[in-house]
């Protein structure tokens, strides 16, 4: 065998092992992945489960505001189960509009349901720009949101006709992410009063939005009747108009 064929006898045998070795690192990563997704799985499910097993203790429970607490508790934890499903399961380390779009969907639906709302009785209208953010910043984003929402649908001030909740974002200069939500209802004084008489609640989105977002919020007043927050996004894609 002359010294061309030897060298390319090795050559193909070196790129065979690379060969080997690239399968064997793709096996691994596959099952690394599907691990993540089963534990992402797990965590879901016992959040559902502990949020069952608190909405149960509630029913016995005859104070009328431990009965709440327990209630809002177990809300938040199938807030916190929606998260998993949408912002984690595909192991993904960025969070796309689509994937927002469709955690605020199922929020919604869960909050009418529980607050006993029919679909027909509220107009949701929801309006994001294309962008990508970081699962971290992600999580805090879709607690704030569920928490505002909240806040809005379990008020119900008797008979109100043609109810509009609007909830929008856009991008401004330096990455600056906004995120806006309005509540036909709150052009009453009096109803905006009252949302901002939750002063468990918006304290928590205020300390979620400054310390965890590094952002700025603004409630709702006298001049500007909207829920809305900023804050610098990690990674993001120039929204298309």
């Amino acid at each position: 065998m002359d010294e061309q064929s030897q060298l390319k006898k090795q050559l193909e045998s070196e790129y065979q092992k690379l060969q080997d070795q690239n399968a064997e690192l793709i096996r691994l990563l596959e099952k690394r992945d599907t691990q993540i997704r089963k534990i992402h799985h797990q965590i879901k499910n016992n959040l559902q489960i502990l949020a069952s097993f608190i909405r149960l203790q509630s029913l016995k429970q005859e104070d009328v505001t431990t009965a709440k607490y327990l209630n809002d508790t177990a809300l938040r934890l199938n807030f916190f189960s929606l998260m998993q499903t949408h912002f984690f399961e595909d192991n993904h380390e960025i969070v796309s509009q689509k994937s927002l779009e469709n955690f605020i969907f199922d929020i919604k639906n869960l909050l009418l349901h529980t607050f006993k709302i029919g679909v027909d009785q509220i107009k949701f209208l929801i309006r994001l720009v294309k962008i990508e953010i970081t699962t971290d910043q992600m999580m805090t984003v879709g607690f704030i949101l569920s928490e505002i929402l909240k806040i809005i649908l379990e008020f119900k001030p008797g008979e109100i006709q043609n109810r509009e909740i609007v909830l929008r974002t856009k991008i401004s200069q330096h990455n600056l992410l906004h995120l806006e939500i309005m509540d036909s209802i709150l052009k009453n004084m009096s109803y905006c009063e009252q949302f901002l008489s939750n002063s468990f609640e918006i304290e928590l989105i205020r300390s979620l939005v400054q310390y965890q977002l590094h952002g700025i919020i603004h409630l709702p007043d006298e001049r500007n009747r909207t829920f809305s927050f900023q804050f610098e996004v990690k990674s993001s894609k120039s929204p298309e108009s």
